[in-house]
Order: structure tokens, then sequence, then C-alpha cells
């Protein structure tokens, strides 16, 4: 069986690995944008240089930032620093982007996106949960989150003076049990 590397080449991005009995297949699997090299390319680069595909070419880090920094279920994120054109690999996607910028609405829990190609980089999302999200932005789930009985029993003598405010703590409270119920 002979291993090869299929590979796109304006960017040198590895799409995959191709295993065949013959060295003459390999040639169905080339075309205007897609080449093939025998072996495999390392799986830390995942990167070839086209005209010299047995080389592979040092990569050039990219910093990536992430906004918003802690998203919950529905925000739109957005990925900026990205070099133009780039690859981006997403789970098992691969996409070519040709802006600064990307922009997706992720699901619940974590969310990986890399550079591939001649660039590397990568980040990492966790998004939250409507629940959770809202628990982390409220200020007086943050005051008692990590308050002793008694800074509690104060906090609540301070702050809770009405019926009004009293349905808010209530309110945060329900959230509270609801996350640890789920």
């Amino acid at each position: 069986m002979i291993r090869a590397t299929l590979y796109h080449r304006p960017s040198g991005a590895v799409l995959g690995h191709i295993g065949c009995a013959d060295p003459a297949d390999l040639v169905a699997y080339e075309s205007a944008d897609k080449a093939v090299m025998l072996g495999d390319v390392d799986a830390a680069t995942q990167y070839v240089i086209d005209g010299s595909p047995s080389v592979i070419a040092v990569r050039t880090p990219v910093t990536l930032t992430v906004s918003p920094a802690a998203p919950v279920v529905g925000d739109v994120v957005t990925v900026s620093g990205l070099p133009v054109p780039c690859w981006v690999r997403y789970g098992d996607t691969l996409q070519q982007l040709n802006a600064g910028s990307v922009q997706f609405t992720p699901d619940e829990g974590e969310q990986h996106a890399s550079l591939v190609g001649a660039y590397v980089g990568s980040v990492t999302v966790t998004v939250r949960g409507t629940t959770q999200g809202a628990l982390d932005s409220d200020a007086r789930w943050a005051a008692v989150r990590t308050a002793t009985p008694a800074q509690i029993d104060t906090w609540l003598t301070a702050n809770v003076t009405n019926l009004t405010q009293a349905r808010e703590v209530l309110r945060v409270l329900i959230l509270a049990v609801r996350k640890l119920g789920a």
C-alpha cells in the first residue's frame, strides 16, 4: 500500500491522506487546485510547499482574538487577527477565508479553530448556556457566590429592602437552582 498526501496547491494546506496499491492511481486525485505527494506530511505542520512537496515549510505564528471573550449560546462570535488569505480548520471542516475576521454562532461547549497552511495559530471558544450566562452576568450572584453565610445575611439586609428587589434576588436564586439541576 502506497501512502500519499493530498494538498491544496495555492495554500499548501493538507486536505487529507490517500492510500492506494498503484502509484499511477494517484494522478486521479490531482487537479488545478489539488496535488498529491508521496508519503505523509507531518501532522504538526500540515503544510506543503508547492513545487517542493518533500519540504515542510516553517509556518508563521499568528495571534487570534475572540470577541466576546465569554460568549453565551446565541451570541455571534468574531475571531479576529486572521491573515489574508488563510485556511482555517473547524473540527473536520477546512475553509479558505479572505477576510481578517470571521463570525459564527457556535453551539454550547468548547469550539476550536486553527489556522492551516502557511500560518499557525488557534483559538478555543467556550460557549456557556443561557442559564450560566445569566448567572455570570448578574452582580447579585457574583456578590453571594463565594460569600459566607454571615456575609450573605449582611448583603440581604443591605440590598433587599422592597418587594421588587426581593423578586430580583428570587429570580437569581431560581436560575442557580435550575443550573444545579441541569
